[in-house]
C-alpha cells in the first residue's frame, strides 16, 4: 500500500509537471504568437468601438469604460492623445493619469473616435492568464481522478483479500482444516495470509502431538498400571502366606520373602520409570533447591555411592577427581541422575573395560564419564533416562551433554557455578 502511494504520488506528480510544460508551450506558440495576439487585440478594439459608438462614450466617462473592461477582460486599456492618458484596468479602476504615451511595442495601437474627440487606444489583452489557469486546473483534475482511480482500485483488492482471508479463518474455526488462501503478494496482507496458513499449520500439529501425548499417556497408565498389578499381586500373596509362617518352614519363608524383595524392586523400577517419563513428557516445573556444593560433598553424598555400586556390578573405575572446587546443586535431584546414570551403564557399558570417570575444576566443575558400549545387547534403550538427566541440568543450571561413537559413549556433565548472594 505504502508503494503504490508512493509511485502513483510521483506518477502524477510526474504527469502534471508534464501536462503544465505541453500547455504552457501550446500556450506559448500558438496562442501568443504574434498573429494570434493581434487577432485577438483586433478584435477587442472591434467591440470597444461598436460599445463607444452604441453608447455615445466619452473619454470622460471613464466609469462606463472601466465596466466595459472588466465585463470583457482580462486585458488593460489605455486612451488618450498627446496631452493626457487614462488606463483602465480589468481588476480595478486607476484614477492616475498618464503624462506620457504608453510604450507601442507592449501593445496594439489603434485610432477611434469618442462622442467629444478622437484618441489614441492601446490594447494589451492577457486572457493568456485564464487559459493557463484553466489548463493548469485541467491538469490537477486529470493527476487528482487517476489518483483517486489508482487508490479507489487497489482499495477494491485489499478488500478483496480481506474476504478471502476472512473466509480462510471462518474454515479454521468450522473445519480445523488449513485454508488454500490464494494470496501471494509481497504487501501487509500477503504476509498476513501467509501467517495465517503457517499458524493453522502449526495449531493442527499442535492438536496432533496433544493427541499423541495423551494417548501416549492413556497407554502409559494403563500399561504401567498391569504391569504394577502382576508383582502387587504376587507380592500381596507372598506376604498373606508369610503371615501364618510359624507353620511354614524356614526354607519356605526365605523363598517367600526373596521373592517379596524381588517383586519390591520391580514395582520401585517401575514407578521410577513412570516418573522419569511425565518429567520428560510434561512442562511441570521442578522445585528445584540449590545449595552450595564443595567437591567433598559431592563426592561423599552422590558419587561414592555410584562409584561402590558400579564396582558392586564387576566394573573397574579409573577415576581422576580433583580435590577442591564448588558449585551449586541440589542434592536430591541430582541423585536421579546419578541413579540413571548408573542404571544405563549396567545395562550398556562393557564391564570387562575400565570407566573413565573425571572431575575436573577450571571455570566450573565438570564430571566426564567414558565406557566402551557392550558389543553384544538385547536390552533396547528408549533414552528416557538421559532425557530426564538432561532436562533435571537444565532446570538446576547446569548442562548435559552425551556423545555416541560405534564403540564408546560420552556423558559430561556441567555444574552451575557457586554464586555467594
Amino acid at each position: 500500500m505504502f508503494l503504490l502511494t508512493i509511485s502513483t504520488s510521483l506518477f502524477c506528480l510526474i504527469l502534471y509537471l508534464l501536462m503544465i510544460y505541453t500547455f504552457n508551450s501550446v500556450i506559448k506558440n500558438y496562442y501568443m504568437n504574434p498573429n494570434a495576439v493581434k487577432a485577438r487585440d483586433l478584435n477587442i478594439y472591434n467591440e470597444f468601438r461598436e460599445f463607444v459608438n452604441l453608447k455615445h462614450i466619452k473619454t470622460t466617462d471613464k466609469k462606463a469604460i472601466q465596466e466595459w473592461v472588466q465585463q470583457n477582460g482580462p486585458l488593460y486599456l489605455e486612451v488618450g492623445n498627446e496631452k493626457q492618458w487614462y488606463e483602465y484596468g480589468y481588476y480595478e479602476f486607476s484614477k492616475d493619469f498618464k503624462n506620457q504615451a504608453p510604450d507601442e511595442t507592449a501593445s496594439s495601437y489603434f485610432r477611434l473616435d469618442f462622442s467629444d474627440m478622437s484618441c489614441d487606444i492601446f490594447i494589451s489583452d492577457f486572457s493568456q492568464v485564464t487559459v493557463r489557469d484553466t489548463c493548469q486546473t485541467i491538469a490537477l483534475v486529470t493527476v487528482f481522478a487517476i489518483f483517486s482511480l489508482v487508490m479507489f482500485w487497489d482499495s477494491g483488492q485489499k478488500m478483496k483479500k480481506i474476504r478471502i482471508i476472512s473466509n480462510g479463518v471462518k474454515i479454521i474455526e468450522q473445519t480445523g482444516s488449513t485454508p488454500v488462501i490464494p494470496i501471494r503478494s509481497n504487501d501487509e496482507l500477503g504476509y498476513l495470509s501467509y501467517g495465517i496458513q503457517s499458524m493453522s499449520q502449526s495449531l493442527i500439529q499442535k492438536n496432533i502431538l496433544e493427541e499423541e501425548a495423551f494417548k501416549a499417556n492413556y497407554d502409559l497408565i494403563t500399561t504401567m498400571s498391569h504391569d504394577l498389578r502382576t508383582p502387587l499381586t504376587v507380592l500381596l500373596g507372598c506376604l498373606d502366606l508369610m503371615q501364618d509362617y510359624q507353620n511354614l518352614p524356614a526354607e519356605q519363608v526365605s523363598q517367600y520373602l526373596a521373592l517379596s524383595v524381588e517383586k519390591a524392586r520391580q514395582i520401585k523400577t517401575l514407578s521410577n520409570d513412570l516418573f522419569q517419563y511425565f518429567l520428560v513428557f510434561t512442562n511441570e516445573e521442578l522445585h528445584i533447591q540449590l545449595k552450595k556444593c564443595t567437591v567433598e560433598e559431592l563426592i561423599r553424598c552422590c558419587l561414592s555411592d555410584f562409584f561402590y555400586l558400579l564396582q558392586n556390578e564387576g566394573f573397574q573405575l579409573e577415576l581422576d577427581l580433583c580435590e577442591e572446587g564448588t558449585c551449586m546443586l541440589d542434592f536430591n535431584y541430582f541423585q536421579r541422575i546419578v541413579d540413571n546414570l548408573a542404571s544405563n551403564l549396567i545395562k550398556y557399558a562393557d564391564s570387562e573395560i575400565p570407566l573413565q570417570i573425571q572431575l575436573t575444576n577450571t571455570d566450573y566443575l565438570r564430571l566426564a564419564i567414558t565406557n566402551q558400549i557392550r558389543k553384544k545387547s538385547t536390552i533396547e534403550s528408549n533414552q528416557i533416562g538421559l532425557k530426564t538427566c538432561r532436562k533435571i541440568m537444565d532446570r538446576i543450571g547446569g548442562k548435559f551433554v552425551t556423545r555416541k561413537t560405534d564403540s564408546s559413549f560420552f556423558i559430561e556433565i556441567e555444574f552451575p557455578q557457586y554464586q555467594d548472594l
